[in-house]
């Protein structure tokens, strides 16, 4: 058990820079993952990476409002109305808003727990057959054309282009299917995060931060608790919407919740954080990763020969526990440690942003050449073949970050285009 709260607090580090730095995407305790994953069972995996990821909002809004630099992508929604508050009134922001994430935290991992315990859909057998299968997938696709539909035609030719190349050894497929997709024989899908995700972040991030004020978490006594329940609940509904679930509700939230700007900011910071849980509900009950991070987590297990949907009810190990409680347990601990660290040592925050912020590319840099170097080692190709799609998904990143269009459709369609490709070859022997 003592490992498991090492593990708890090795992600809470990782979340709380991840959160502090905006250069380290909310992703970056999965993408660490993958240094260190190979010893460790799905109860450390999961309990580390769900630390790192409610970190990552948590102290997101930490950044945001000390520095007016969004920690993460859903804090953008009120990132301007921060040029009105004056000192107090930030001080003020910073209790509430780690409160309504405390409170909406708390309020996702027992939905989380409720939902992953008792509907048991891996009980269900009519939801694994085919037609079931591809009327989720067509929901998922239709779900990711529809978030930007004003692109919706570039968004579905990535995810024909992850598709086309997906499959290693599908013998369902025509041999000619596999003539022109040569040049990605051996890609991982880790290379692909790489190009598309990380090194573009590394090589556009340019931020310097100026902050002289004292800061210091001021406690509201007018705090509205039934606002923050109602940004919860649209916060937790919108994470169960493939794609960027913590920005898709913490703009509903805002929308819709508080009349002033002060409480659309709180409801914004409960919604993206009761999100962000919602989003790895999927994931658990029927293995469907719906944004970044179940992705990645997706593709550590499938290295383990793991699938989640059997191994979240399975006995833990941990005094008699299944994974799903002992991961709900630990979380609850989590979030707690959460909120009393975000509640104090603010000033200490601002200092590790100063002082890392200038620093940042090269240590997002130090990253990616180990995780190259650990990455070759596992591949399958040459390392100039390797370097050669590096370049080519690097580009695509490039072009992707410009143009603001979402790169998890061709993620999605990449890590699961075999079970796309299967599904479609059954419906159209049934059906056709």
């Amino acid at each position: 058990m003592i490992d498991l709260i090492l593990f708890s607090l090795f992600g809470i580090t990782v979340g709380i820079l991840g959160g502090l730095l905006p250069a380290l995407p909310v992703y970056i305790g999965a993408f660490l993952l993958y240094t260190f994953h190979q010893d460790l069972n799905v109860t450390e995996i999961l309990v580390f990476w769900l630390s790192s990821f409610i970190g990552g909002q948590y102290f997101g809004s930490i950044a945001t409002i000390t520095t007016n630099i969004p920690g993460e992508e859903s804090s953008l929604v009120y990132i301007n109305d921060l040029y009105k508050f004056d000192l107090y009134e930030k001080n003020k922001l910073l209790y509430d808003t780690a409160l309504s994430s405390s409170v909406a935290t708390f309020l996702a991992i027992g939905l989380m727990w409720l939902g992953i315990s008792f509907l048991r859909l891996n009980e269900l057998p009519f939801l694994y057959s085919v037609n079931v299968q591809v009327a989720i997938y067509v929901f998922l696709i239709l779900s990711f054309l529809l978030v930007n539909k004003e692109k919706w035609f570039i968004i579905l030719l990535t995810i024909l282009f992850g598709v086309s190349i997906a499959p290693r050894a599908n013998y369902a497929l025509p041999n000619n299917w596999y003539d022109w997709t040569w040049l990605f024989d051996g890609y991982t899908f880790y290379l692909v995060i790489l190009g598309i995700l990380i090194i573009p972040n590394l090589f556009t991030y340019d931020v310097d931060i100026k902050s002289n004020k004292h800061f210091e978490a001021v406690r509201d006594r007018n705090f509205n608790w039934w606002r923050t329940f109602k940004a919860s609940i649209i916060g937790f509904i919108a994470g169960l919407i493939p794609g960027p679930s913590a920005e898709t509700g913490s703009i509903a939230a805002y929308r819709f919740i508080g009349k002033n700007k002060k409480e659309k900011i709180i409801a914004a910071e409960a919604a993206n954080n009761s999100a962000i849980l919602a989003s790895v509900i999927p994931f658990f009950m029927m293995t469907l990763p719906v944004n970044n991070n179940t992705l990645l987590i997706s593709g550590i297990l499938d290295m383990h020969g793991l699938t989640m949907s059997d191994e979240i009810l399975a006995p833990s190990g941990y005094l008699g526990l299944n994974v799903i409680d002992l991961v709900t347990l630990i979380l609850i601990f989590v979030t707690g440690l959460y909120y009393l660290l975000s509640t104090t040592f603010i000033d200490f925050y601002v200092k590790i942003m100063k002082l890392i912020h200038g620093k940042i590319k090269l240590v997002l840099l130090g990253i990616v050449l180990i995780l190259i170097y650990l990455d070759l080692l596992s591949a399958e190709i040459t390392i100039e073949h390797y370097l050669i799609l590096l370049g080519f998904f690097t580009f695509i990143g490039f072009v992707l970050k410009k143009f603001n269009i979402s790169a998890i459709p061709m993620m999605f369609s990449i890590l699961l285009g075999d079970r796309l490709i299967w599904a479609g070859i059954q419906v159209s022997k049934i059906y056709f």
